[in-house]
């Protein structure tokens, strides 16, 4: 059985790419866009906390795998349409006030 620790942990970020690095083209120096893939407020305030704690309260490795499905699907809904794990939250939400 797998340590609380390692339970629904977020994703490493990947290695950093170089700032401000330059890149020859038709012998002109160009700078390289830089990328920064942060991760969205919802999934570290909410998204990644609540899996965690459910994760932290079962025994069952099976439900531990799922939520760690879970996780890597909302990362990559988020990598896909920023913003989307808002969005969820949101509806989830409005659903609750209407019921």
């Amino acid at each position: 059985m797998k340590e609380p620790d390692d339970r629904v942990q977020p994703a490493q970020k990947p290695p950093a790419s170089r700032e401000g690095g330059r890149e020859k083209r038709n012998g002109k120096k160009k700078k390289e866009k830089k990328k920064k893939a942060e991760k969205s407020t919802a999934l570290l305030n909410v998204i990644y906390p609540t899996l965690g704690k459910l994760a932290k309260n079962t025994k069952d490795d099976q439900v531990i795998e799922s939520l760690n499905h879970l996780k890597t699907a909302f990362d990559q809904a988020e990598a896909i349409q920023p913003g989307i794990t808002h969005n969820f939250i949101a509806q989830v939400i409005d659903t609750l006030k209407r019921n």
